[in-house]
């Protein structure tokens, strides 16, 4: 059976300057709003099909990949019908952007362009950070900017999907990484108010090295010596206790 042909809703693009006609939101529940508006996604395997073609960026997802990843457990007999019936119902959900959703190869693409995808972003205000020969304030702006795009914890309602519980993985690591980034930059900064931020950091993250140091530097710079000690030896405890 051939795929599900392409729609033939003519192109909408983004207008210049103009806000992102299209709103994809992964870092928390997923979220998706057209021209404005919010579109209801319903059912996990559908909702779970548009997050693996939005990560998966203009190479796409081969019509196997997709079934393999939509039923981990047991593919049935009817998967291909299925996903051709997701496929076709996404379509519509995108309404006058449907035809962004396009064949590759036996598989799909999902095109979305600066701005529409909150992970995409993500990345890119990362890399904006870590730009060589940036000072601390523009780290600290870049983190928090991206740090901004959570409103919850990646991909949480798609745990049962390997292949997105991986990258739900990642995205926990990312946001790990950028809270620290903003901590240390505010450290470079000299603000004195940062011990809070780091003593929660540290506790949601307890075996995290780098999250750890930067604890200790934050006591230490608040004048909390003794503390400081307290912190770095309570690390290696629990490094200890809980790694071997």
């Amino acid at each position: 059976r051939d795929l599900v042909p392409d729609s033939p809703t003519p192109p909408s693009s983004r207008p210049p300057d103009g806000p992102p006609a299209m709103r994809l939101g992964l870092l928390g529940p997923l979220s998706l709003s057209i021209e404005g508006a919010v579109v209801e996604v319903p059912g996990t395997r559908r909702r779970a099909a548009l997050a693996l073609l939005a990560l998966a960026g203009e190479h796409g997802v081969s019509a196997d990949r997709l079934t393999a990843a939509l039923w981990p457990d047991e593919l049935p007999d009817n998967a291909l019908p299925a996903l051709y019936n997701h496929v076709s119902r996404l379509r519509s959900h995108l309404g006058p952007l449907g035809e962004r959703i396009r064949r590759v190869g036996r598989g799909y693409a999902l095109r979305l362009v600066q701005g529409e995808l909150d992970v995409a972003e993500a990345h890119r205000l990362t890399r904006a950070g870590a730009a060589p020969g940036n000072d601390p304030e523009r780290v600290a702006a870049t983190a928090r900017a991206a740090l901004e795009l959570w409103r919850g914890s990646a991909l949480a309602e798609f745990r049962s999907f390997p292949e997105l519980e991986a990258e739900a993985v990642a995205l926990d690591e990312l946001q790990l990484r950028l809270l620290d980034d903003l901590l240390d930059a505010r450290l470079e900064l000299g603000e004195r108010d940062v011990v809070m931020a780091a003593t929660s950091a540290a506790r949601a993250a307890p075996l995290r090295e780098r999250t750890a140091l930067l604890l200790v530097r934050a006591l230490a710079a608040d004048g909390r010596t003794a503390d400081a000690m307290a912190a770095a030896q309570e690390y290696r405890r629990r490094l200890a206790d809980e790694t071997g």
